[in-house]
């Protein structure tokens, strides 16, 4: 987004002024915040996420259950939670599933929900539909081949006389359907 003021640079600074309940809003460059009196923000002070995260952490008040919780560890790259809430950054993409129970709260408090709701690339998408396509076929063929298994397994208990294997064969297959 360009400066709203100069209309050249790249604005960085969003500046919001309230005048007798009049709201007026300015997407402002560097030069022209500080032309404007913003002048006493550094510009090149650095983000630094754990901080802006312990907050969220350390709030018991929104998050009770995460003073309770002991260290866990991703189980890919071995990272702990705590690491994670000290320098604001994960190990791996395994990190995610692994302190996952713990984000979906943090992610609604900040972006008010912990699903993309958002525009996705089309050609992602379609890669994406094709997968799950082919890993609920793949399921369903992996079930079919258990149930079958079981059959042959069921009529051969039949055949041998043996009703109490027969019975839980049966209540596993009732099971899988």
């Amino acid at each position: 987004m360009l400066c709203s003021n100069c209309g050249k640079n790249e604005a960085n600074v969003r500046y919001t002024r309230i005048i007798n309940g009049e709201k007026t809003e300015f997407a402002l460059c560097e030069e022209c915040a500080k032309k404007v009196g913003l002048d006493d923000i550094d510009f090149s002070m650095p983000i630094n996420f754990s901080n802006f995260l312990s907050d969220f952490f350390e709030d018991d008040a929104i998050l009770p259950s995460f003073a309770k919780i002991g260290v866990e560890k991703c189980p890919k790259c071995g990272l702990t939670y705590n690491e994670f809430v000290n320098n604001g950054k994960f190990g791996c993409g395994e990190c995610y599933n692994a302190f996952s129970d713990r984000l979906d709260a943090i992610l609604k408090n900040l972006h008010g929900s912990y699903k993309h709701t958002g525009r996705a690339p089309k050609n992602i998408v379609k890669e994406i539909d094709i997968q799950k396509e082919e890993t609920q076929t793949k399921k369903v063929d992996e079930k079919q081949e258990k149930i079958d298994k079981l059959n042959k397994d069921l009529q051969k208990a039949i055949k041998e006389e043996r009703y109490e294997d027969a019975a839980k064969i049966r209540d596993e297959i009732k099971k899988i359907q």
